[in-house]
């Protein structure tokens, strides 16, 4: 299933992150492409405050990968695999943990993690504010996410 989302600030982008969070469980994966500054941190950002992470979620670009602990139990993990190369699969990262939420930027280079079923988020530039969030999914949990009264599609 597809469906798209336009945002017209980072306040939204911030809202659309936030509204993710309410479906997502343990074990997911969600897999984010698009540009350089795109906004691909800013939308991990509004999923963490809506997973109830507070305080600043710098990126990832270069520790490669952050951790942030949710209550009551797991992590987010927020992995930046723009710097990793496709055959270079030895960065511990074959096997999400169980009890761990994953946000993958730049997954065309870390294609070996995609193994489950994965929310994949394209995420275009359309002007100095707008953004074009395309999201494809199996799971029809995800469908919620989209029968909110603030959608834009």
């Amino acid at each position: 299933m597809e469906h798209i989302v336009i945002t017209h600030s980072v306040e939204e982008t911030h809202a659309l992150g936030i509204r993710l969070a309410s479906v997502l469980r343990l074990g997911d994966i969600i897999a984010l492409s698009g540009s350089l500054g795109v906004g691909k941190t800013a939308f991990v950002h509004g999923i963490g405050k809506g997973l109830g992470i507070e305080g600043a979620m710098p990126s990832p670009t270069f520790a490669i990968m952050r951790s942030y602990p949710l209550q009551p139990k797991g992590e987010l993990l927020h992995l930046d695999a723009y710097r990793l190369h496709q055959q270079d699969t030895d960065h511990g990262l074959d096997d999400t943990p169980p009890m761990s939420i994953l946000c993958v930027e730049w997954p065309e280079h870390v294609p070996y993690l995609f193994q489950q079923a994965t929310l994949f988020v394209q995420i275009h530039l359309l002007g100095p504010t707008e953004r074009h969030f395309r999201f494809t999914y199996t799971d029809v949990r995800f469908e919620r996410l989209f029968h909110h009264e603030n959608a834009r599609s």
